[in-house]
Parts: structure tokens; sequence; C-alpha cells
């Protein structure tokens, strides 16, 4: 059975999210599912307990956008034709086209495994990406921001914090990282601070301030958020809740397991003076 639809982007993140930097007019577009936003981005049942495989095919407009999804990039292609995507064409486009000058590029990826509709993730447009150079990281990883933000991070930090924390993770939960990729992305307008989406981890970008204004508390918060995500890979992602009654099990879960390895791990003593996260929480408390 094939189903052929039609969408329109949202201005709430609740979706399939489209955003033009003012400063230099690029286009960045992202998804955010949980917790039962999927079907305003494609026909399908938004039910944790129902999992399934995304196979994801994603036509860019131009040759240097990146596009970024759960599983890896099997292929990259300009479109000689539009044979076999007539449907996924606007009719004027397709009716006006010069097939001998088509300006789509098809991407490929290689297909998940099985997991819940909440952790799709597609993200596309005019991203910089930073690759992790480090042979040695347990996984490939790679950060994708907008242009207008790409000075005020650490990338090689926060590459170094992801290694050392899925060392951390495997170690103690004795399951290797259940999935093939790492990928961060930085999204504006982001409704919440971060997500664990399978292999493509979105964050807000108001975490990326200019350096002169990078508090301490603003970059321990951070990178114990990062390591609260990636806590969700084993449990979230990987170990499903069957229904969102469980929702404050894997946040609260996810929550300590991001604290225990910040104050644990051992390659992570830059981050000594991380009780002043539970200070703040205390403080917030009352």
């Amino acid at each position: 059975m094939e189903f052929v639809f039609e969408n329109t982007y949202v201005d709430n993140s609740a979706g399939l999210h489209k955003y033009v930097d003012p400063k230099d007019k690029r286009t960045y577009v992202f998804s955010h599912c949980e917790p039962f936003f999927c079907h305003r981005w494609f026909p399908c049942f938004d039910q944790p307990s129902v999992r399934a495989p995304l196979s994801l095919k994603v036509l860019a407009p131009s040759e240097d956008w990146q596009v970024i999804a759960n599983a890896k990039t099997n292929e990259i292609k300009k479109l000689e034709s539009f044979e076999g995507f007539e449907n996924l064409i606007n009719a004027e486009k397709d009716a006006e086209a010069d097939q001998g000058d088509l300006k789509f590029w098809l991407h490929t990826f290689e297909e998940c495994p099985p997991i819940s509709t909440y952790i799709y993730n597609m993200c596309a447009g005019q991203y910089d990406v930073i690759e992790n150079d480090d042979a040695a990281a347990p996984v490939p990883m790679r950060i994708f921001l907008r242009n207008s933000k790409k000075d005020n991070i650490d990338a090689k930090e926060l590459f170094r914090v992801i290694s050392t924390g899925i060392r951390f993770f495997e170690e103690l939960i004795g399951v290797k990282f259940p999935f093939a990729k790492y990928d961060q992305i930085f999204c504006p307008e982001y409704r919440i601070g971060a997500m664990e989406n399978v292999g493509a981890i979105t964050f807000n970008d108001g975490y990326l301030q200019p350096k002169d204004a990078q508090t301490e508390l603003l970059r321990v918060s951070f990178h114990y958020v990062a390591l609260h995500e990636l806590s969700h890979m084993w449990f979230g992602d990987l170990v499903t809740m069957e229904w969102w009654t469980d929702l404050w099990l894997k946040e609260s879960f996810a929550d300590f397991l991001g604290a225990t390895n910040m104050m644990e791990n051992p390659d992570l003593q830059n981050y000594q003076n991380a009780d002043i996260l539970f200070v703040r929480y205390l403080q917030l408390s009352l």
C-alpha cells in the first residue's frame, strides 16, 4: 500500500519546522516529534510502543544542503529526471522544469532499526557541519549548526564529552552503544532544550551563546544535557516506554544517568563543580 500526501511546515517546532536566518537568509529545516507530533510531519501511528524502521529518501533543492536522519546516508546523487518522483514534485514545477537542468539532489538513507515515531528525525538545510576527526571515537560523530552560530561552539570538547560518555555508559550498563552514528544538530526556534532522536540528537541553539557570554553554569548545564540525551540511546530509544504515562520514568532516569556520568566519570573531572546544577534545581523547587 502506498500513500501520497502533502503537508506544510509548522512554525512552533511541533512537526517539521522551517527557519530562514535573518542574518544570511540561509534555510534550516528540522523535525520534532515528541510526544505525538510525528503525524504533523507524515501519516503514522503516534504511539511509543508501536515501533517500525524508517526508510527515508529526501529531495534537496541545492547541492549545498545537508540532510540528516536517524540512519547513515547511503547515497547522494543529482537527479537527471523526475522519473519515479512525479508525485513528490509540485505539479507546476513538474510541468515547467527543464529536464536537462534539474536542481534536486536525492539523499537516500540506510534503514534504521525499529524505533518509535517520536524519535524519528530529519533535518535539512544549509547547516555548517563539523566532523569529529578523532579516529579513536567509539562511533562516527558530527555537529550541525547554522552558519551564524559556528563561532560559538567548542566542538572538540563536545565530541570529547560524548566519546567518554559513551564509554562510561557502555561499562556501567553492559551494553554497547546501540546505533550506527551520533549526530548533534543545533536548531533555531526549538520548543525544548534537546531531544534524543536516534542517531540525530537535536538541541536548542540558544545554548550557543557568544563565547564571552558563556558562563560556567551554561557550560556545565549544556554538557549535562548532552549526557542526559546520550543516556536515552539506551533508556528511551533502545528500550522504550509503552505509553506516555511512563514519560516521567525515562526522563527522571536520564537525569540520574547524566548526572552520574558527569560526577563519576574519571575523564570528566573538569566538571567537578557540577554540583552547581543541583543547587540550582534546589533553588527552583523552593
